[in-house]
């Protein structure tokens, strides 16, 4: 996996971290309106940080957003190879971070539209986005008042890249991420956007993590 870089969006590639994983995997297997991606990809995090051959990554979990160390298991990793390409990565790794900052600062945000469940993890909303076609309600990419304030793995993938794209606001660029208006989507779903995409590269070889091509 040395191949890997900030600002790459990983999805772990098996279903045995836990239930939902579990559930996300069977219900992925029965129908994607994408009709590509893996059934097994049922996670996606953001890479933030790569320190010789320990990666970090942030997510949307059980507990809500975090940083942490990526696990050992099968991953799949696509990177941006868009326009830009390396302000774009730069920019969803810092927006990945902001959202977990503010995550681990939400008491002392209140004033500021960010409520006690921010970043918590939308357990509904990543059930229901692997078998509603539409995915449900649209979430904003920013978080505030009248906004969804939880989120789900692929759901925090899809707002980091919309918000990096927003802040570059370079009119040229088309969206890294066009998902017809909607951003709830599962992480097969996401990932087979992104193997149809020009934009989108899975990255090749690794080391001690089993890595799937």
């Amino acid at each position: 996996m040395s191949s890997v870089k900030r600002g790459d969006v990983l999805f772990t590639a098996d279903s045995f971290g836990s239930l939902m994983h579990g559930v996300i995997s069977t219900a992925q297997r029965i129908g994607s309106p994408f009709k590509r991606g893996h059934a097994s990809s049922v996670h996606a995090a953001i890479v933030v940080s790569v320190i010789g051959q320990r990666l970090r990554v942030a997510e949307a979990v059980g507990s809500g957003l975090r940083i942490q160390n990526i696990p050992a298991g099968n991953y799949r990793a696509f990177t941006y190879r868009g326009p830009r390409r390396t302000d774009l990565r730069e920019l969803v790794a810092l927006m990945a971070e902001s959202f977990v900052g503010m995550r681990n600062n939400r008491e002392d945000l209140e004033g500021f539209g960010v409520g006690r469940d921010f970043g918590s993890y939308a357990k509904g909303s990543a059930t229901l986005s692997v078998v509603r076609r539409r995915g449900g309600q649209t979430h904003n990419s920013q978080f505030g008042p009248n906004v969804r304030q939880d989120v789900y793995c692929s759901n925090l993938v899809w707002r980091c890249v919309h918000a990096a794209w927003e802040t570059l606001g370079d009119d040229s660029i088309p969206h890294p991420l066009d998902l017809g208006g909607r951003s709830q989507i599962s992480p097969r779903d996401l990932e087979a956007v992104m193997s149809r995409s020009l934009s989108w590269h899975q990255r090749k070889g690794g080391h001690k993590f089993a890595y799937n091509g």
